[in-house]
């Protein structure tokens, strides 16, 4: 295990013990993928980005939904349920780049040595407002995708390198 994984549980087990261990989870194991569109599969693994609402008002909150679907073997992958987790590339009204703001983005969820997810099972996590971290603020439309890194279990090397299917947002 990485000094760098392992800080990452340290820090996680104190903030939850301090908590009371009282993390909310908002991720689930599904049976179905309806609705959703995935990016390209890497060893049987594949990442969606889902958001609530195609439409949105300038500063309205939006929420995206992260799936991860098994066409392959059964595995065992490490995930928090953090926005941490994964990367947005894409391109604002203007063509620039979706700028990151400078809120930090947080933990969430408990700490996991791994989350099982069968043969034609989806993990999916939600995740609250993506305009707290992004720039989300100029009207007009967005399209970006998010990327992860998935590795199994507590191992430190990266099993795939995901890519979700690209989303577009009209900010009113």
């Amino acid at each position: 295990m990485s000094i760098r994984r392992l800080t990452l549980l340290t820090l996680l087990a104190a903030t939850s013990l301090v908590s009371g261990g009282s993390f909310a989870r908002s991720d689930t194991v599904e049976q179905s993928t309806a609705g959703l569109a995935f990016g390209p599969p890497v060893h049987g693994l594949a990442l969606s980005v889902k958001l609530a609402n195609d439409v949105v008002t300038a500063g309205a909150p939006i929420t995206v939904t992260f799936a991860v679907t098994n066409t392959g073997a059964p595995v065992k992958i490490f995930r928090v349920g953090s926005l941490r987790e994964y990367g947005l590339v894409g391109k604002g009204p203007d063509g620039a780049p979706i700028a990151r703001l400078n809120t930090p983005i947080l933990f969430g969820g408990s700490v996991p040595s791994g989350v099982y997810v069968d043969t034609g099972q989806t993990y999916e996590h939600t995740t609250a407002d993506l305009s707290k971290y992004y720039d989300f603020h100029q009207a007009g439309r967005y399209k970006f995708l998010f990327q992860t890194s998935i590795t199994l279990e507590l191992q430190t090397s990266t099993y795939a390198a995901l890519k979700s299917n690209v989303v577009t947002l009209d900010v009113k």
